[in-house]
């Protein structure tokens, strides 16, 4: 038989085998992605590789990792399972990719919960995912089934677990039907990038690329598997439990015309709010409600004033854009350049979480206070403090301007 004549039925192969996958798409209760997940995981790392080699902040290599990695939920034995954990060599930046293949399935709290570790890891990186993975593995009775996951981690990720913990980027990429996205754009702005089934490159570098664009054909049919399905925007009762989202110059514009008469939905209420990245919160769509009599029921923890919101809003702008408080004395009102500051000094300024900060070479550590996630149920969350890192502050990026080197008492004239 000619290699030709083994193509053609490779592709036929192929192509009957998905369709069989895919029909329980059309079937209740039948979980696509579980069937379609490990022949996409396959090819996954090339495909992104392909796909995002032009997009100027997400081109690189990307590497499987594991599939289905155990995510710790808060400080419990518990876990929920991201669908592929990868790894974008170029950029030294872990990825979650979330598959969805049904509109149903998508969830606005799995979106809070990854983009809460993306901020994680590039506050005190990727270390406890590492350690995580242990006590989860500790506790559990499958062990080796955690283990293999360490042995997949170690051998795949250049330079094993211990360079894995040292990360402090990680991408959200959520893999979803073209309709799904179209729908619900606005909440998918949120995460690094939303790609449809239809946006995969079909030409992909491998020894098994021809398989790919056969498999990857296949499955754009799954960009049109979303009915209209409000499950991802209501409370848990069942009902709407707001007036209206908007997007973030409009949540600013309503709090700053009506103030305490209005509340905005906030997961871990204003705590959560003040630890947020500006970044994020500009991506997001926001849910608010007149303060009385409003719509359904709310958990009070997870709403916020609408002058306490814009009061954070503006404060968190003000950190991160190197705008000064009118009442900050004139004697710090120039920012120390950040060749001039010296390792292991502390210096008074204007942070995210705090106005002093330690100096350690590449960031300022500030003690403040972060909303911990101690449970499954929106209500359960603690504050604590904690050492953050704030980088040196730009009207580009970063947080903290340093504005004073402290010094010591006993080193005062």
């Amino acid at each position: 038989m000619s290699n030709s004549q083994n193509s053609q039925m490779n592709k036929s192969f192929l192509s009957h085998l998905m369709a069989h996958l895919l029909e329980g798409s059309q079937i209740p209760k039948v979980q696509v992605e579980r069937s379609v997940g490990p022949v996409l995981g396959f090819f996954l790392a090339e495909v992104l590789t392909a796909t995002l080699k032009d997009d100027g902040a997400l081109s690189g290599r990307y590497r499987m990792l594991c599939p289905e990695f155990p995510l710790a939920k808060g400080n419990s034995l518990q876990s929920t399972n991201i669908d592929f954990l990868l790894y974008n060599e170029d950029r030294q930046a872990l990825v979650f990719l979330e598959l969805k293949t049904a509109g149903s399935s998508f969830s606005t709290q799995q979106v809070d919960t990854y983009l809460e570790n993306k901020s994680k890891i590039r506050v005190d990186s990727a270390a406890y995912l590492v350690s995580d993975l242990e006590r989860i593995k500790a506790s559990s009775t499958e062990p080796q089934k955690y283990a293999a996951v360490q042995q997949m981690l170690e051998t795949r990720f250049p330079g094993g677990m211990g360079a894995m913990a040292q990360c402090r980027e990680l991408y959200v990429i959520y893999l979803v039907p073209a309709q799904l996205k179209e729908r619900d754009g606005l909440l998918l702005k949120r995460v690094d990038k939303a790609l449809s089934f239809g946006e995969l490159a079909m030409d992909i570098d491998g020894p098994f690329a021809e398989e790919w664009a056969t498999i990857g054909q296949a499955l754009q049919q799954l960009d049109n598997n979303v009915k209209p399905n409000p499950s991802s925007i209501i409370s848990d009762s069942g009902h709407l439990n707001y007036q209206d989202r908007v997007d973030f110059d409009g949540i600013k514009a309503l709090c700053s015309e009506r103030g305490a008469q209005i509340v905005v939905g906030f997961a871990g209420g204003e705590a959560a709010l003040r630890q947020s990245d500006l970044k994020q919160l500009r991506q997001r769509a926001f849910k608010w409600d007149v303060a009385e009599g409003g719509q359904g029921h709310k958990q009070a923890l997870n709403w916020v004033a609408g002058n306490r919101f814009i009061d954070i809003v503006l404060s968190l702008e003000a950190a991160c854009t190197g705008l000064n408080e009118p009442s900050a004395p004139a004697r710090i009102a120039a920012q120390i350049p950040k060749e001039d500051l010296e390792v292991g000094a502390w210096y008074s300024g204007k942070g995210r979480n705090g106005d002093v900060g330690l100096w350690d070479g590449e960031d300022f550590l500030v003690l403040g206070l972060e909303g911990k996630k101690v449970g499954p149920d929106r209500s359960d969350w603690e504050n604590e403090y904690r050492i953050k890192r704030e980088p040196y502050g730009t009207v580009d990026e970063g947080c903290f301007q340093p504005f004073a080197k402290l010094v010591p008492a006993h080193h005062s004239a």
